[in-house]
C-alpha cells in the first residue's frame, strides 16, 4: 500500500495546515512588496523587517503620511488590507490638498 495520492514524506498535515502556509506565504510577500516600496530611494525609509514588525503597518503608513507620500501610503493599505487606516488617509490626503490650495491663494 504505497501512498496517499502522491502525498510523500513530510507532505502531510492536512488541507488546514496547508491553507494556513499558504496564508502565511501570502502575509510575508505582501509585507516585503511593502517593505521594497518604503525603501525606493524616492521614499528612503530604510527599515528592515525586525523594525516593520515592531512599528506594525499603521505606524508605518503614519510615517508616509508625515513626509506627504500620500499616494504611497494608500496602495500600502489596499496592499496590507488595511480598509480604515486607508480612509484616515484619503482624508488627510485632502486635508494637505487643501491645506496647499489655501496657501497659494494667498
Amino acid at each position: 500500500e504505497g501512498g496517499e495520492g502522491g502525498e510523500g514524506e513530510g507532505g502531510g498535515g492536512g488541507v488546514a495546515e496547508q491553507r494556513r502556509l499558504a496564508a502565511a506565504f501570502v502575509r510575508a510577500c505582501r509585507v516585503a512588496r511593502a517593505l521594497n516600496a518604503v525603501r525606493a530611494p524616492e521614499v528612503g525609509l530604510l527599515l528592515t523587517r525586525l523594525q516593520y514588525g515592531a512599528l506594525g503597518p499603521e505606524r508605518v503608513v503614519r510615517t508616509l503620511l508625515a513626509r506627504h507620500a500620500h499616494l504611497l501610503a494608500a496602495r500600502l493599505c489596499e496592499l496590507l488590507g488595511l480598509s480604515e487606516m486607508k480612509v484616515a488617509v484619503v482624508h488627510h490626503w485632502g486635508k494637505a490638498k487643501i491645506g496647499g490650495a489655501a496657501a497659494s491663494l494667498s
